[in-house]
């Protein structure tokens, strides 16, 4: 028996369920929310964005996107541009793999990306979904913390789902 079966032992004898368990997807857009709104430049109004008020500033952003050998990179990086600009941001930079590891460190563009942000040329990273990062929730929980404790500003045209 090991703890997990404990644990829901416990749970049937005193006669109450177990919490139920957070959707990944919903679980991880709420921490590139908190990041980004602890960075200070989103302040959510209404569920949507509000980028304005004194503390606005406009960000240089880069745009990164991960696609297959059939699709070209300028639909989601085009998409991501769109958004950014839609908030005020500028996207100064766009850098694709084409194909690749779930693993963004291994692929050469997205080193690119790293390189630039942390090299103060850009203030932050806007992709269309979180896809493009990485599709495994371990991956991407691990660059949002990266760029969170940064201080870098996450965006994402088409917000996470489970």
């Amino acid at each position: 028996m090991d703890w997990m079966d404990r644990d829901n032992e416990l749970y049937g004898l005193f006669g109450s369920a177990p919490p139920a368990p957070r959707r990944p997807g919903a679980r991880l857009q709420q921490m590139r929310k908190d990041f980004n709104q602890r960075i200070g430049d989103v302040r959510p109004m209404g569920g949507a964005m509000d980028l304005t008020g004194p503390a606005r500033r406009r960000l240089r952003l880069m745009a990164y996107a991960l696609v297959d050998q059939e699709n070209p990179p300028s639909v989601p990086l085009d998409i991501a541009t769109a958004f950014a600009e839609g908030l005020g941001h500028a996207v100064v930079h766009r850098s694709w793999d084409v194909t690749g590891t779930p693993e963004p460190l291994l692929r050469p563009g997205y080193e690119v990306v790293r390189r630039m942000i942390t090299g103060g040329d850009c203030h932050g990273l806007v992709v269309e979904g979180r896809a493009h990062i990485s599709d495994r929730d371990d991956l991407y929980e691990r660059e949002l913390r990266y760029w969170g404790g940064l201080g870098v500003m996450v965006l994402l045209a088409n917000p996470e789902r489970d």
